[in-house]
């Protein structure tokens, strides 16, 4: 089930600021369909309830649509003479035929306008009123009452919609329905305040909500979707709305029905929610239609869908995005975006395999060159000085002929505005960061940590969707505000950045353009303007890389220190930093390539390598050699893609790429801190000291995906690189330039910093003569210094599974027994381990499954140094 339930703050018409009526969006677990849309005709029909001839207190109305409006106050202690609003009056009565084909019109305008013409739909209302036996409340207690509501008006109108459809020779598969009953809505409620808790909730009618209703057959198809509106959401025209708020003028407290008819029909055109589908709190604010942007402009002007949802190509198709391409951002590119409104533009910024920002410019500026706020707030002319919010909205979108707003001039509707920015809390840039979501789209942004589509908040507070203690709605951002939005002379991020002469976007700021788990993207975008039509953006890489492409259509054939070989038109060149490319005399063999060692080139088959002797010899069986047992013997690994020290004990680790794991392990199987760690590796890593190079310890390159990701030797991504040869073996070529190295990605160099002290596996055979041995220092070092015995734990703690493992560090011990007591002090189970392996990690796993759940303790004693004492639990 999908419905609209809103909570309206106390403070509303009190004069504290903007209108906050902010959904509390319903709990949803439904999928959405990959289609954009399904249907081409939007049908109404209205229905009324059982007439109460003595008015039930618990619900809004008699149960028949208003006819006429009344709207003098019937508390007698204020003069009967007065109206509780004598200026523009949203969704008046009658409530008939003509009205609710104004509120299709609404929607059908609001649509057209924000998809750039790709959602388009024909309307059309039944002219009949149905009438139900039942009262209000009868169907107010659940979402199947709701849903019995629905079906039993389809059942009183399946003849009329059949004549009607044939008559018009419309197909029922194109048909989406909407029941409006009489009554108000229960979407804006007041807890423990409003009087009428049995008004009825709107909805999007799916067959969740249809398990208890009986089959809906029309022309031979089962409906099994639609939505249920209410006659109206402006409370000015019940008298409940003297019950909940004080005061005497209730123009301010007026909500139009188009947001709440729009955000429902969005479920129809399979746009996905954007708050927590889960606990109903907002996931993006008023910043977008599928979640409280829905009520902006206090329902007439609903916010139109995120930028993702409206680039969304392959589900909704609207527009399509300006990719910003690697070389684009090297140029140090300057965008002029302009506002939605005028044309709708976003580009997008790759930071990743599955994450990209997207921008845009969005303006809630009018016609007068304020917004409405601020027109009511600041502005002397006399057409919106002190007015209430609906009169400065109609008079200054509607000043001397200037037509920026339809209202229908029979039934008093606001039915289009031109600009659907204008209910937003500001204006200016806005930054999406976006972590691809993958289909079915429901729950997206269940996640408060790592949001599918999040607003990156320019003033550097994380407020939308948190808990927010602000008293008055004015001064509460959790729902976002106008230092959201960036633009120069943001105050908000001035505060938050009081360091930077600028407003930018980067690794440094606050927020920053990091990836969701923290990996520097590198990104940098300067907003260069203020709050204008367009916008200019400088886009560019901060701390980039110096990068030297080879001819295009080159190929690697080799490499030395500062030195890198290729082939092109059949011919063999040399390429330096400070040498132009120097041809060889050499004839391209697809079957060469060319190994260096010392001095020597040698031009020879893929299947030689040279040994450290300099003699060329085959390379069958010999496999990757390093010190992983002892410091003073080369141990032959065949089990290693790469070795090199890892952990600095002085011993290489075996580094593995397997099924998309990267893996580093010592010689006896125990894996180093911070690995395995699975994502989309593959090929062969390097091991080498090139971005941390003062912390002597180092990274691993590897390529993941379309991707070169760069990890510090506890498993933490530094860095990310965008890769233009996804097949090509990654190779470093040392001292490029004095310091330097550079990294090879296909015809591509990437310059590094470089220390060849902690550089260990340099290509797909470590060494540029292709004998795969392990270089760099090795030098066996006290890493952990607590005592002799260290680091122990036991991993999974708790013990869900039945298993868990005993992990320590010894540097010298060579057994070590494992006494497990229960609670009560006995002796439950023992271990014990004769093949320690000394200065490195060790594991014992245990069999816990036939342990009762509950507290359990284990004694770790080596034969070398003193015992330690660690708690277990155990969880069944």
């Amino acid at each position: 089930m999908k419905y609209l339930s809103v909570i309206l703050g106390f403070w509303i018409g009190l004069g504290f600021g903007a209108n906050p009526f902010y959904p509390q969006l319903p709990k949803s677990n439904n999928t959405f369909n990959q289609d954009a849309q399904k249907f081409t005709h939007l049908l109404g029909l209205m229905v009324e309830f059982q007439y109460e001839e003595i008015d039930d207190p618990t619900t809004s109305g008699r149960g028949h649509f208003l006819d006429s409006v009344d709207i003098t106050f019937a508390d007698t202690t204020i003069n009967s003479d007065s109206t509780r609003c004598d200026g523009f009056l949203v969704d008046r009565p009658p409530h008939n035929i003509a009205y609710f084909n104004s509120q299709l019109t609404a929607v059908k305008n609001y649509y057209e306008t924000v998809s750039q013409g790709n959602v388009a739909f024909n309307i059309m209302m039944i002219d009949e009123v149905f009438q139900l036996p039942n009262s209000m409340e009868s169907y107010a207690h659940s979402d199947t009452a709701l849903g019995r509501l629905f079906t039993e008006t389809m059942h009183l109108a399946t003849e009329t919609i059949e004549n009607e459809l044939t008559n018009d020779e419309i197909n029922i598969h194109d048909v989406l329905f909407v029941v409006f009953h009489a009554g108000l809505g229960q979407d804006f409620t007041v807890p423990f305040i409003d009087p009428t808790s049995y008004d009825l909730r709107s909805a999007f009618i799916d067959d969740a909500m249809l398990v208890d209703a009986p089959t809906i057959n029309i022309n031979g198809l089962n409906i099994t979707q639609g939505i249920l509106l209410p006659e109206t959401q402006n409370m000015i025209y019940f008298d409940v709305i003297e019950d909940i708020y004080p005061g005497e003028n209730y123009c301010n407290y007026q909500f139009g029905l188009t947001g709440t008819f729009t955000f429902l029909l969005g479920y129809a055109l399979g746009l996905p929610p954007m708050f927590d589908t889960e606990t109903g709190n907002t996931g993006i604010g008023q910043f977008g239609l599928m979640d409280v942007g829905s009520g902006n402009g206090q329902g007439v002007i609903p916010a139109p869908p995120t930028a993702w949802t409206r680039s969304k190509h392959q589900n909704f198709g609207w527009i399509e995005t300006i990719n910003i391409t690697q070389d684009i951002l090297l140029r140090d590119t300057t965008l002029y975006i302009p506002k939605r409104i005028n044309e709708d533009v976003i580009y997008r910024i790759d930071i990743s395999d599955d994450e990209y920002f997207l921008i845009e410019n969005r303006n809630n500026i009018t016609t007068l060159g304020k917004s409405i706020q601020e027109l009511r707030d600041h502005d002397n002319d006399p057409y919106t000085q002190n007015k209430n919010w609906f009169d400065a909205l109609v008079d200054s979108l509607f000043l001397e002929g200037n037509q920026h707003i339809l209202i229908d001039n029979s039934t008093q509707v606001i039915t289009k505005v031109n600009n659907y920015d204008l209910g937003l809390p500001g204006s200016g840039i806005l930054i999406w960061h976006i972590k691809e979501p993958v289909y079915p789209f429901d729950g997206i942004n269940n996640d408060i940590y790592a949001r599918a589509v999040q607003l990156e908040e320019a003033d550097g507070a994380i407020d939308i969707g948190y808990d927010s203690y602000a008293f008055f709605a004015s001064s509460d951002p959790t729902q976002g505000t106008l230092w959201d939005f960036w633009y120069s002379g943001n105050e908000g991020y001035e505060y938050s950045n009081p360091n930077n002469d600028f407003v930018v976007f980067d690794s440094n700021s606050h927020p920053n353009s990091n990836t969701i788990e923290g990996i520097n993207s590198n990104i940098k975008i300067k907003i260069l303007s203020p709050i204008q039509d367009i916008m200019t953006v400088q886009i560019s890489i901060e701390n980039q890389q110096p990068i030297t492409n080879l001819p295009e259509g080159s190929s690697i054939i080799g490499s030395a220190d500062s030195t890198v070989y290729y082939s092109m038109n059949n011919l063999v060149y040399q390429a330096t930093q400070d040498v132009n490319d120097l041809q060889l005399d050499l004839v391209y063999d697809s079957d060469n390539i060319i190994l260096t060692f010392e001095d020597s080139i040698y031009y020879t088959t893929l299947d030689s390598i040279v040994d450290t002797s300099g003699t060329l010899i085959p390379k069958n069986n010999v496999f990757p050699m390093g010190n992983i047992e002892f410091v003073d013997s080369i141990t032959v690994s065949e089990n290693a893609d790469a070795l090199g020290d890892i952990d600095g004990d002085g011993l290489d680790e075996m580094i593995t790429v397997n099924d998309g794991v990267l893996s580093v392990e010592n010689v006896n199987g125990t894996s180093c801190n911070g690995f395995p760690i699975p994502d989309d590796f593959y090929g062969i890593p390097l091991v080498a000291n090139i971005v941390e190079v003062s912390d002597n310890s180092p990274e691993i390159i590897c390529r993941n995906g379309d991707h070169i990701t760069i990890l510090d030797n506890r498993g933490k991504v530094l860095q990310e690189l965008t890769s233009i040869d996804y097949e090509a073996d990654l190779l470093m070529v040392p001292f490029w330039e004095n310091d330097s190295s550079v990294l090879v990605d296909g015809n591509r160099l990437i310059q590094f910093p470089f220390d060849s002290t902690y550089s260990y596996w340099m290509g797909p055979h470590s060494r540029s003569s292709h004998y795969p041995q392990s270089t760099g220092a090795h030098e066996p070092t006290d890493v952990y210094d607590e005592g002799t015995f260290s680091k122990i734990y036991n991993y999974p703690n708790p013990i869900t599974e039945g298993r868990t493992t005993f992990r320590f560090f010894t540097p010298d011990a060579q057994t070590v027994i494992i006494k497990i007591y229960n609670v009560a002090g006995f002796n439950v189970d023992e271990l014990f381990l004769d093949t320690l392996t000394p200065n490195e990690f060790n594991e014992i796993p245990w069999d816990a499954s036939q342990f009762d759940s509950g507290l359990y303790f284990a004694e770790v004693k080596p034969d070398i140094g003193e015992s330690s004492l660690i708690r277990l639990v155990i969880v069944k």
